[in-house]
């Protein structure tokens, strides 16, 4: 078999190139329902009802890529028919790449890199009937990578709750959550005007103290300096409150003795303020065209007949409630008077906690006529902001002091039609004083309304 040996020398060099573009664009459509009901102290329930669609446009985004590659190698030996011949070779490439993004709010974003590189190979070449491919080892010996950008593009700022128009209460806290992204991927940073409550991350806690048009406006900055804002104007609403006469109850008999004194206490309850204390009373009694102010205060009565007590409370905005009223008998003096007495809550630290223990004493306990022993009934009903009784009676007791456990009153605190708000569960004490000889005040001797914070569950 013949052997052929041919001496060479081979140099090759080459070169590919690749050029890329792509177009993307789009549209989002979000859609948000709610629907329900909510109670809200001082408007009672009110219907849930929201709809918000939000249609973002997307890109267009331009991206393009140039890549080449070039490689020359060099062959030197002798090509002796199935004998490996050594080559080396160089192999060089760059791939440069840009990214353009615009959209209808701002002028363009542009992000480019480049990848460059040099690669090596030591190998043999096999030179035979059958083509066997040649046996290489390849190295990188150089590899560089850059990337870069720049933008005209501010970061986008959304204000996704509450909307822009959206009713919030006065002196009451509510959430802005803010939606803020950057198209070149930077973190944003949020400024809030005015400054709220609190803030973190990407949400604020806000509470206004004046009613009206209120606007809010969220910056984003990013740290080569791009801004993007977005406002919102909140309605700050205030509602007004509910009047309750304390004492006297509805159709309580007063008489005579020469005078009758009436005990008025009044109260009432806002949802736009923590503290009952700051709101004020007006009293107007007819038909005797008396007026007076304050949440408590007393009449005297010298001429028998019936009497309506009218109750008007102000916020301190000036806003009025609905007036409340009560009617109450003042008579001639009876054969026998009803025994007299007075209620007492110790601890006085009303609101009181749901579990806490309380004493009730009738204080003072006396009958004119003094036809004793004297005996006791206490007794528990809710009421709602107006004063009006709702629910079951709870029987607390038939001794001049009694102890209540509040932690023991879980179902009736909460059974169904309780409207237990923010400031707690209205409940109102009463006590009914009755002589020997079964004569007592109508409906009660005295009651008292205490407020005990919502039970947990």
């Amino acid at each position: 078999m013949p052997v052929v040996v041919v001496p060479s020398m081979v140099f090759s060099v080459g070169a590919s190139g690749e050029v890329s573009v792509s177009l993307y664009m789009g549209t989002v459509m979000e859609n948000y329902a709610a629907a329900g009901i909510e109670y809200v102290d001082g408007r009672g329930w009110q219907p849930i009802q929201e709809f918000r669609r939000n249609i973002s446009w997307l890109g267009p985004e331009l991206t393009g890529a140039l890549e080449v590659r070039g490689y020359a190698r060099a062959g030197l030996g002798l090509d002796v028919y199935g004998v490996p011949t050594a080559s080396v070779g160089l192999s060089a490439y760059a791939r440069l790449w840009g990214r353009a993004q615009s959209n209808p709010s701002c002028l363009a974003a542009l992000e480019y890199g480049l990848h460059a590189g040099i690669d090596a190979s030591v190998g043999l070449d096999v030179t035979t009937a059958i083509g066997l491919p040649a046996v290489r080892y390849n190295i990188n010996i150089f590899d560089l990578r850059l990337t870069g950008g720049f933008s005209a593009c501010p970061p986008t700022v959304q204000i996704t709750s509450p909307g822009d128009g959206a009713s919030v209460d006065l002196n009451r806290n509510f959430t802005v959550v803010v939606n803020a992204t950057d198209p070149m991927g930077q973190p944003v940073t949020l400024a809030w005007d005015p400054a709220p409550l609190s803030s973190s991350g990407t949400s604020a806690s806000y509470r206004f103290t004046r009613e009206g048009p209120q606007r809010i406006t969220v910056t984003g900055t990013t740290g080569d300096g791009r801004r993007g804002q977005a406002s919102i104007q909140v309605n700050v609403v205030n509602s007004p409150p509910r009047a309750s006469i304390d004492i006297p109850g509805n159709g309580q008999s007063y008489y005579l003795n020469p005078t009758a004194t009436v005990a008025a206490r009044g109260s009432g309850s806002d949802v736009n303020e923590d503290d009952p204390n700051v709101l004020s009373c007006s009293w107007a009694v007819a038909p005797d065209n008396l007026e007076a102010e304050g949440c408590s205060i007393s009449f005297t009565f010298s001429t028998p007949g019936n009497r309506t007590l009218r109750l008007v409370v102000r916020d301190p905005q000036g806003l009025a409630s609905e007036p409340t009223e009560v009617t109450i008998s003042v008579q001639n003096p009876p054969p026998n008077y009803p025994p007299t007495a007075s209620i007492a809550v110790t601890p006085a630290s009303d609101p009181y906690t749901w579990n806490q223990t309380l004493t009730l004493t009738a204080t003072d306990p006396r009958d004119p006529e003094g036809n004793t022993p004297l005996s006791f009934t206490w007794r528990a009903i809710k009421v709602d902001g107006s004063g009006n009784p709702f629910g079951s009676v709870l029987n607390l007791g038939s001794t001049q002091t009694v102890s209540w456990n509040l932690g023991t009153a879980h179902s009736f605190l909460t059974e169904p039609g309780s409207t237990c708000q923010s400031t707690g569960q209205r409940v109102r004490l009463e006590l009914v004083v009755t002589d020997s000889l079964g004569n007592a005040m109508s409906p009660w001797t005295d009651s008292r309304i205490i407020r005990v914070e919502c039970p947990p569950g």
